[in-house]
């Protein structure tokens, strides 16, 4: 049940997304087109099209709390089945045939998101995923106790036996568990030892081969600077976070070209224009 009500969450997180972003640009398009009417009552010149660009500045961020979703909530879901298979499948073994079937329709699910609904992330580098990784060691670590916990208290013949011993046999099987997982924690790395070497070459040849000093770019030529002040609206000045409830009241400057009229959008986002 929890896998499927996700998978169903999923896909209601998915379909609204591509739906209020296409309402968005119908109502843009319709408000250009009837400007463009009043001012142009013979007919406007040929059709412009709706860029890839302006097609990705309408499309909800990777963030958090938005419906674009974001890397705290993919994992977090993923640690929650992560923790709910670990701690309770010992009751319902077929649970792990479920929620396999389940997590590869929801990642299919996300990965459809990433490329048709998600504005595209800005990439930064990583080493790893972060402190997640306390994370799922904490939920490994509680799953030997809750394992040992059900082991001892609902299933038999422990189950039956005094409460002593009970006690006994959970102090007893829990601290050997979490002794076992550390042991195979020390003897298995953390970083293979072939990405190890490979790290080494390649600091070995940064430091041998590399003779030339970081390039200096002048400030006059630091063009990426002026990308955070790029206009990728329709109009001058348009803000790029369309708003469903005021779009029909919005008053709309003439851009320097002349007017937006006849805007149409093509299939692939990248149709010409004059």
């Amino acid at each position: 049940t929890f896998f499927f009500v996700h998978i169903v969450y999923t896909v209601i997180f998915l379909i609204w997304p591509m739906m209020k972003v296409k309402i968005d640009m119908w109502l843009e398009l319709r408000k250009v087109q009837s400007m463009d009417d009043e001012q142009s009552p013979g007919g406007g010149g040929p059709a412009k099209a709706y860029s890839w660009l302006q097609w990705q500045a309408k499309c909800p961020q990777y963030e958090y709390a938005s419906w674009g979703g974001s890397r705290v909530e993919d994992f977090l879901e993923c640690a929650i089945g992560y923790a709910l298979i670990t701690c309770f499948g010992i009751l319902f073994p077929s649970l792990c045939l479920f929620a396999f079937i389940g997590n590869m329709v929801e990642h299919r699910l996300l990965a459809y998101r990433m490329t048709h609904v998600t504005c595209r992330p800005f990439p930064r580098g990583a080493s790893g995923i972060g402190s997640w990784t306390q994370v799922f060691e904490y939920i490994s670590n509680i799953a030997v106790v809750v394992n040992v916990m059900l082991l001892v208290s609902v299933m038999y013949p422990i189950k039956s036996y005094d409460l002593k011993y009970k006690f006994a046999f959970f102090i007893v099987l829990e601290h050997a568990l979490l002794g076992v997982r550390a042991a195979l924690d020390q003897l298995i790395p953390d970083c293979p030892h072939d990405v190890k070497r490979i790290e080494d070459f390649n600091n070995h040849f940064i430091r041998t081969m590399v003779k030339f000093k970081e390039l200096h770019v002048r400030p006059e030529e630091q063009y990426w600077k002026e990308f955070a002040r790029a206009d990728l609206g329709l109009s001058p000045g348009e803000s790029l976070e369309p708003n469903c409830s005021d779009m029909q009241g919005t008053d709309w400057s003439d851009s320097e070209e002349g007017s937006t009229s006849g805007l149409t959008m093509t299939d692939d986002g990248e149709g010409g224009g004059s």
